[in-house]
């Protein structure tokens, strides 16, 4: 993820953000289905989890730091502290929920019968990464004054 944030960071400034955000995301979303795939009671991980973590780790560097510039993209300037403050707070919540969700589901039981909660947490991350990748490609106006840096 490193690697692809600063790659990514570098590159948005010159084609922009939204099309990297929108492949970052679907990135994300091809990594966990990968995933949910591959879930089963013998697992090698070098086969069947290294490379889906790999691209979700390249999809997360590019797209998650570049996610607030294009929040703030759209909004006048005057509401730049109001919008990040509700982006960030939205996020983090988010990611609590999800935090939740997992510690809630994997703490039922372990071994091999925790394998039907595994596929409910992919499954619910499956459905909420693919949510978030489809909200990319809403259309939203530009603020008003600002010209849209890339579509």
């Amino acid at each position: 993820a490193g690697f692809s944030t600063l790659t990514f960071s570098r590159l948005a400034d010159r084609i922009g953000s939204v099309g990297l955000c929108r492949l970052g995301t679907a990135l994300q979303v091809a990594a966990v289905a990968w995933h949910f795939t591959q879930l089963g009671a013998e697992v090698n991980f070098w086969s069947a989890f290294a490379p889906g973590i790999m691209l979700y780790g390249f999809g997360w560097g590019m797209s998650i730091p570049l996610l607030n510039g294009v929040a703030l993209e759209w909004v006048e300037e005057k509401y730049y502290g109001e919008t990040n403050g509700l982006f960030s707070t939205l996020r983090y919540a988010a990611a609590a929920i999800g935090t939740a969700a997992v510690f809630a589901l994997l703490t039922v039981t372990s071994g091999v019968e925790a394998l039907p909660y595994y596929d409910q947490i992919l499954g619910f991350f499956l459905v909420a990464s693919t949510s978030g990748a489809l909200a990319m490609w809403i259309k939203i106006g530009k603020a008003p004054g600002r010209e849209r840096l890339a579509n």
